[in-house]
């Protein structure tokens, strides 16, 4: 889709094309189940092994909040004794159309 952008000095309309910058890197998307709590927290990562050795270190040490950072870089705390599952979705191809 384009966009028009106007000049009023000389009345000239120009046709800009709107620019949509894909990121290189796959993000997968992490399912994260509290205990006590209604809905499931969903983040998206971009390295999985880091994620899990992360958790996995969060959840043996005495720490009593898992810090955690999605793709975005928006940060999330998260009480470690309340945390009752991690699903982690593999990444799959994006089709276009029928198929």
């Amino acid at each position: 889709m384009a966009r028009l952008a106007a000049d009023m000095s000389n009345g000239i309309i120009q046709q800009t094309p709107n620019i949509v910058r894909m990121s290189d890197s796959i993000t997968i998307k992490v399912k994260i189940g509290v205990t006590f709590a209604p809905r499931e927290i969903e983040i998206e990562i971009e390295d999985v092994e880091a994620f899990v050795s992360n958790f996995d270190a969060a959840m043996t040490s005495d720490a009593r909040v898992w810090w955690i950072t999605d793709s975005t870089g928006r940060r999330r705390g998260l009480v470690a004794d309340k945390v009752s599952y991690v699903d982690i979705e593999p990444p799959l191809d994006r089709t276009v159309g029928f198929g």
